[in-house]
């Protein structure tokens, strides 16, 4: 890039025309970004008042290329309208008032806006991890990489693709046609992206990814007889599952009778103590650390917390309550009462997560649960168990013979069994499921702490703050702002997961739905335009839902 660094020169129509008279810090931190969109951000931003950080003028950004260098590009940006030197016209007039600043105003409080550091950074394509997005960027410059030209200089790394090779200069050179020797050297797509991991929330993780589940740990969950009031066993074990999006349910039908489910991540333990698992890993309570916030609670006997809600006085036994808060002694955790139960509410219901069961309060009949009981399979509708959970071969490791060590066997792939619901009339329509579960922080659990799925990430270590410094643990849930700190729980521009920082608009995961018939009397559903439904659920159970459609089987 040159000349953008020198003032506009109407003879060549070249250089930079950005105002002088007003002064502006603008802190993009330490994102790959492509130099266009940074540029394009800055002269949105220019649009506006010079409090603001503007200019009251809008600009154009153009380029001009060198035919005999392809390695150097020419800068040009002038006010909007085009320079009035070049064609001897009038300075054209913008009216600012009726124009529209699309740049963002953020401003850190307390320092002169004018002068101020004014947040423009965003994330890669908005995306969450970042990592696809520079592999995704490495792959576009190798689909459309230049033609090799024999007038041209090429510099030392110069990339070019020719007779269908791509290769890159190994020494300056001019006139050498690629051929492997002291100039050039074949590169292949492999070897440029072999150390750039694409997925690295799955990539190895197939137990975290078990753990976000439900009844990850296998626990033996049937209830005993005093759990139902003294009847027998009304069901079998559950086994290792997933959830779906019936974990929040609030209906109320045409004669006003009402139903409403909710959930937790942990219940009672007989120990009168939290389950160490679910905590970040540091050494203040009981041996663990403070539990994130947001975890959720269902706290039927033995009570785990006793007293009241200091803002509502509401009882926290028998409640669904929430952490909100730890104080920096990592040991005082303030807790909030989400829901109460009280003898007008038959049907509450708690579907909790580390159990695998749904939980139903009842007025009447207390057992060794209290009043809550534990609802048989059938009813237990939003939990599903699955065959398997592995690790696999990934999207792009289909697509290309070998990618590198760092992206091997890097997807998850779930197995569900799913009978025939449609004409068999014994089989268990809860059975007619597929899918994944994910939570913040990621992991959801300590993997050298649980019975189950074993792994040596702590509570938050990929995102939660769980590496955080001074065991800040945050942020323990998805931040889409994403300006605040990054997800290993650091703060500032020049982290090692800085790049992170931005507005976040998605989670990026390739899906993947293969179908496998078993039995020739089972009906095939979807052999194409397979649909599937996304939920996220918020602390406060605010559910969004987003219907997708994949467009074929196995693809």
């Amino acid at each position: 890039m040159i000349n953008h660094d020198v003032d506009y020169i109407p003879a060549t129509s070249q250089g930079n025309q950005l105002p002088k008279f007003t002064n502006n810090h603008y802190d993009y931190g330490t994102q790959e970004r492509p130099g266009y969109d940074v540029w394009m951000d800055l002269i949105d931003k220019l649009g506006g008042s010079v409090d603001d950080g503007g200019a009251l003028d809008f600009f154009e950004l153009g380029f001009d290329s060198n035919s005999s260098n392809i390695n150097e590009i020419s800068f040009r940006l002038f006010s909007a309208g085009g320079p009035p030197e070049d064609d001897g016209g009038t300075p054209v007039t913008i009216d600012v008032a009726e124009s529209v600043n699309t740049g963002l105003d953020e401003s850190e409080a307390g320092i002169e806006a004018q002068r101020g550091t004014h947040i423009l950074a965003w994330g890669e394509f908005g995306a969450i991890p970042k990592d696809f997005a520079r592999y995704q960027g490495v792959e576009y410059d190798f689909l459309f990489r230049g033609a090799y030209v024999n007038t041209v200089t090429y510099k030392i790394d110069s990339k070019v693709e020719s007779d269908g090779k791509h290769w890159q200069a190994l020494n300056e050179n001019t006139g050498v046609t690629p051929v492997e020797g002291a100039n050039w050297t074949e590169i292949t797509f492999v070897g440029e992206v072999e150390n750039i991991q694409y997925s690295p929330w799955t990539d190895d993780k197939a137990n975290l990814w078990i753990a976000a589940g439900s009844n990850s740990q296998s626990k033996a969950s049937t209830p005993n007889a005093a759990q139902v009031g003294g009847t027998a066993d009304p069901f079998l074990l559950f086994g290792a599952g997933m959830w779906d999006g019936n974990l929040v349910i609030n209906f109320v039908d045409e004669s006003n009778n009402a139903f409403f489910r909710t959930w937790a991540v942990t219940s009672d333990n007989t120990q009168f103590t939290f389950p160490s698992e679910f905590a970040y890993d540091t050494d203040d309570l009981n041996g663990v650390g403070p539990f994130p916030r947001g975890h959720r609670i269902l706290n039927k006997p033995p009570f785990v917390v006793a007293g009241t809600d200091p803002i509502t006085g509401l009882p926290f036994e028998n409640s669904i309550i929430i952490i909100t808060e730890t104080f920096a002694d990592e040991v005082t955790q303030v807790f909030k009462v989400l829901y109460t139960p009280d003898d007008t509410k038959d049907k509450l219901q708690c579907a909790v997560l580390d159990d695998g069961i749904v939980w139903e309060w009842t007025s009447t009949g207390a057992g060794a649960s209290g009043n809550w009981k534990p609802l048989d399979e059938f009813n237990s509708d939003c939990f599903h168990n699955y065959q398997s959970v592995l690790n696999v071969k990934g999207v792009q490791e289909d697509q290309h013979t070998f990618i590198g060590p760092v992206n091997t066997d890097s997807a998850v792939e779930v197995t569900f069994n799913i009978p025939d619901i449609v004409d068999n009339a014994s089989a268990d329509y809860n059975q007619g499921f597929a899918g994944l579960c994910f939570q913040f922080p990621f992991p959801n659990m300590n993997g050298v702490l649980t019975a189950g799925p074993s792994f040596s990430e702590a509570v938050g270590e990929v995102y939660g703050g769980g590496d955080g410094p001074n065991e800040q643990h945050e942020p323990a849930t998805f931040d889409p702002q994403n300006m605040h700190q990054t997800p290993d729980g650091f703060r500032g521009f020049n982290q090692t997961d800085s790049e992170e920082y931005g507005t976040t608009t998605h989670l990026t995961f390739f899906t993947k739905i293969t179908e496998t018939i078993i039995n020739d009397k089972v009906l095939r559903m979807w052999s194409a335009n397979i649909p599937i439904r996304v939920t996220a659920y918020d602390t406060a159970d605010n559910v969004m839902t987003g219907d997708k459609v994949i467009p074929f089987n196995n693809n």
